[in-house]
């Protein structure tokens, strides 16, 4: 890499985010495998209370859950996909080990894969919705959605959160 002149401005941080690593991609992985057969088997296990916790906290019995597509619009180009069990060989391959289901696993600006949220995380998560998500308090609602668990555990971990400005 070339030495900056004397002269030259200072070059912004490679991240934008105070030297801490950034959020390229965001992988939902369901406990649950693609096709319209699964989504039906999933629909009912959530009418019994069981069933993929993250695929209760992102979708209701007809679909995304309106949090949900709130989220992707506030994500502002960060890509949100959704995996599931019959869809993580490549993730496998990058995380070097077995994915966890359902997980939450972001995809970082160094190229490497980490994941955000494990079973048990997304287990919690899922309880403060069902008993939480209702309260008309704003904040209860925050910390009871999957943005505030998200901007939780990116935090805890050092990662620039895509829901923050980058700072000039």
């Amino acid at each position: 890499m070339d030495e900056p002149l004397p002269n030259d401005p200072p070059q912004p941080d490679r991240t934008g985010h105070e030297g801490r690593r950034v959020v390229r991609r965001i992988f939902m992985v369901y406990d649950a495998k693609t096709g319209w057969l699964s989504a039906v088997k999933d629909s009912m296990m959530k009418v019994v209370g069981s069933g993929c916790s993250l695929c209760f906290v992102t979708h209701g019995l007809a679909g995304k859950r309106k949090e949900t597509r709130e989220l992707e619009k506030e994500l502002d180009g960060t890509p949100l996909e959704y995996r599931h069990i019959d869809e993580l060989e490549d993730l496998e391959i990058r995380l070097g080990a077995p994915v966890p289901k359902p997980s939450v696993l972001v995809e970082l600006d160094d190229d490497d894969v980490v994941v955000l949220m494990d079973a048990p995380a997304i287990a919690r998560l899922r309880t403060l919705v069902e008993h939480v998500g209702a309260s008309e308090n704003s904040a209860d609602r925050e910390q009871a959605s999957l943005r505030g668990a998200l901007k939780f555990y990116l935090a805890a971990k050092g990662i620039a959160s895509p829901f923050d400005p980058v700072p000039v």
